[in-house]
C-alpha cells in the first residue's frame, strides 16, 4: 500500500520527498504525516502569563452565571453584562499576550479597547439600579452615555488608530499606548 499511496502528491515517496505537485504545502503535509500531527500555522505561542487572565475570565463568567440566576435583584442584568464584557476583555488580554506577531496583537488590543466605554456604562447602570435610582437608566440616557463610543468605534479602524492614541508600541509580549488628551476625554 505504501508504494501505491507514496505516489500521491500529499504523501511522501519511499525517499521521503513529496512526489507529484511538489509545492511547499505538500511537503509540509508530508512532514506532518510522518510526525503524526496536523499541519497548522498559529499566530500564538504559549506563555504562562495567560493563566491568571484566563482564570479571571472563567471567574467572571461563573459570577455572571450566578448573577443571571438572581436576575430579579435590582441591578443584576447590568451586572451580568458588565461581567461578561470584563470576561471578554480578560480573554482578549490573554490572547494579546499569547500572540506572536504584531498584527494579531494589534487586533486583540483593538478588541479590548472596544469594550472600555461599554464596561463603564454597564457599571454605572448597575450602580444606579442597585441604589434605587433605576429611573435614570433608560434608553435615552444609556444611548447618550454610549454616544462617544459610537463616534470612536469607526476611528479604531481608520489610519491605524492614530486618531485615538498618539503612539503604540509592541515590546514583544504586550501592546502599550500613549493616549492624547483629546482622546482621553472620550475614554
Amino acid at each position: 500500500w505504501y508504494t501505491v499511496l507514496g505516489s500521491l502528491p500529499f504523501l511522501p515517496s519511499a525517499t521521503g520527498r513529496v512526489t507529484g505537485i511538489g509545492d511547499r504545502r505538500s511537503q509540509a503535509r508530508a512532514d506532518c504525516c510522518r510526525s503524526g500531527g496536523a499541519a497548522m500555522s498559529w499566530a500564538y505561542h504559549y506563555t504562562p502569563y495567560i493563566w491568571p487572565m484566563l482564570a479571571s475570565a472563567a471567574f467572571m463568567g461563573a459570577l455572571a452565571l450566578y448573577a443571571w440566576r438572581r436576575r430579579a435583584t435590582p441591578g443584576a442584568i447590568p451586572f451580568v453584562l458588565l461581567l461578561l464584557m470584563v470576561a471578554l476583555t480578560a480573554l482578549g488580554s490573554a490572547l494579546e499576550t499569547a500572540a506572536s506577531d504584531f498584527a494579531t496583537t494589534l487586533a486583540w488590543f483593538r478588541a479590548q479597547r472596544l469594550l472600555t466605554l461599554p464596561i463603564t456604562v454597564a457599571a454605572l447602570c448597575c450602580a444606579l439600579e442597585y441604589s434605587g435610582m433605576g429611573r435614570w437608566v433608560n434608553r435615552w440616557n444609556v444611548s447618550l452615555l454610549l454616544a462617544p463610543w459610537a463616534v470612536s468605534f469607526p476611528l479604531l479602524f481608520v489610519d491605524d488608530s492614530r486618531l485615538l492614541w498618539g503612539r503604540l508600541w509592541f515590546d514583544g509580549t504586550t501592546m502599550s499606548e500613549q493616549m492624547p488628551l483629546t482622546t482621553a476625554l472620550f475614554f
